[in-house]
């Protein structure tokens, strides 16, 4: 079936070989409003990240939180809001599997359900410059109006809904960018997208810096 190599969708860096943070959106016209915060897995080519808490012996708040993201999903699907080609959503499956856009399409109450990601590396710089906010805040400042696909946010999962919030605080009010496509995985194309990234995001500059010499080897 092939690989899709996409690029951070905020940057347009290669995600090939990287770890990248994952953010379900839920689009509806313009509007395109996340459904939780962001999850940090390793790229898996398809378009999307393997189940990162299956490798992380060590991540046991990711692995909780991830299981209370799927209850939710399961508590969707139950209900019979969530279907796949137009179809009921009968049985759980590989979660993030779920959402390869090249291969399926799932939908919640009609509104079509996107996979955005970005490097993971930018968005730690931009986690890293906010703020400590109360758990009140950051839900504010992360999902505005829209509705997480959990009605309720445990504050121990704090840190993908910081992730969430600094974006948010970057975009300023834009639209949450979808994902950007990349056609080649070959060391001149990563080279064009360093290259490219820095004249695409001079404010995210450090950023793409940091990540060309220590993810890409000084590509």
């Amino acid at each position: 079936m092939g690989f899709y190599d996409y690029g951070c969708a905020l940057t347009g860096l290669s995600l090939v070989g990287q770890q990248c943070d994952l953010l379900l959106v839920r689009t509806n016209g313009s509007r395109r409003d996340p459904l939780w915060g962001l999850v940090t897995g390793s790229y898996n080519r398809l378009g999307t990240i393997d189940d990162p808490a299956a490798d992380d012996p060590s991540g046991a708040g990711l692995r909780a939180e991830i299981a209370y993201l799927k209850s939710a999903w399961t508590a969707l699907v139950e209900a019979g809001r969530l279907t796949h080609e137009g179809e009921p959503i009968v049985e759980d499956g590989p979660f993030f599997e779920r959402f390869e856009p090249n291969r399926h399409r799932v939908s919640l109450d009609g509104d079509r359900i996107e996979v955005t990601l970005f490097h993971h590396r930018v968005l730690a710089l931009l986690q890293d410059k906010l703020p400590d906010l109360s758990l009140e805040s950051l839900v504010t400042m992360a999902f505005a109006d829209a509705q997480p696909i959990a009605a309720v946010v445990p504050d121990q999962f704090t840190v993908s809904l910081r992730r969430l919030a600094a974006l948010q605080k970057f975009l300023a009010g834009k639209p949450i960018p979808a994902l950007a496509a990349a056609t080649q995985h070959t060391p001149e194309y990563v080279k064009r997208t360093i290259r490219d990234a820095k004249k695409r995001a001079p404010r995210l500059r450090e950023a793409v810096e940091q990540a060309e010499f220590e993810d890409y080897g000084a590509a």
